[in-house]
């Protein structure tokens, strides 16, 4: 769990630098431009030279915390500019940042430009992307987690509980009509593999299902088998831990408690 917590640490870790970087260039660009917008424009052999590579760069190491806004997508800019004909073609907004300030050269003598409407939209939905990964990662860093065994115990729990009240009816005479796999996979969703491990958990049987027909199919179900579905072996204290777990692997789950 250590190890994990030093690699969620270490990743937030160059989010934040690659934020302070991409953005140091986004900084730089538009005092470049506003500082030598007064030399005029330059010439159109000059288009696309030169083109800024630490920028670039600076995108690239961003990008990969940035899929999920990743799209094709086409960005208004301001028109009658000397080196756009058309709008950006962008995979996200930081992109479509980067392409319009990169290089700064090729705004000078663009009167207004990082005023424009069209500027200042590109750069609010940049905002806009760095808001949302952030209030997605204190999403789901604030909702309870717990770990997989947790889960299993949960489960089992749940699980006693249905047979419990199916068989012992509350006010009801017992009853010996035992349920199928079909019938527990569409009770609780799960997969017909799931209900037979929790069920071999259960009756503490590679055979679980024989072992459970054996058990509740007679005319009289051992008064004591109640018992053991009423105790309190698995008990929902202490069910929650502080730390994640991943999501469970159906075929390759091992359940501690059954050790």
């Amino acid at each position: 769990m250590l190890t994990r917590s030093i690699t969620k640490k270490k990743s937030l870790n160059v989010f934040a630098n690659a934020i302070d970087r991409f953005w140091l260039f986004v900084e730089r660009m538009e005092r470049d431009v506003r500082e030598n917008s007064h030399r005029g424009r330059l010439p159109p052999c000059c288009m696309g030279d030169p083109w800024d590579e630490e920028f670039a760069q600076a995108y690239q190491l961003l990008a990969p915390h940035l899929k999920r806004y990743r799209r094709p997508r086409y960005i208004q800019v301001p028109a009658d500019l000397a080196f756009f004909h058309g709008p950006l073609r962008a995979e996200t907004a930081h992109q479509s940042l980067m392409f319009f300030l990169n290089p700064a050269g090729e705004l000078y003598g663009e009167a207004g430009v990082l005023d424009s409407p069209e500027y200042i939209a590109i750069k609010e939905t940049a905002m806009a992307e760095l808001e949302q990964h952030q209030a997605a990662r204190i999403k789901a860093k604030a909702k309870p987690k717990c770990s997989k065994d947790s889960k299993t115990l949960v489960e089992l729990i749940e699980l006693k509980a249905h047979l419990r009240d199916h068989h012992f009816p509350k006010g009801k005479p017992d009853c010996n009509i035992v349920l199928g796999l079909k019938e527990l996979q569409e009770h609780f969703g799960w997969s017909q593999s799931k209900v037979t491990r929790r069920m071999q958990v259960l009756f503490k049987s590679p055979d679980a299902m024989d072992s459970y027909n054996a058990v509740f199919a007679s005319p009289e179900p051992p008064k004591g088998y109640k018992k053991v579905l009423d105790d309190a072996t698995l008990d929902v204290d202490a069910l929650w831990f502080d730390r994640s777990s991943d999501e469970e692997d159906e075929d390759d789950e091992q359940c501690s408690i059954a050790r």
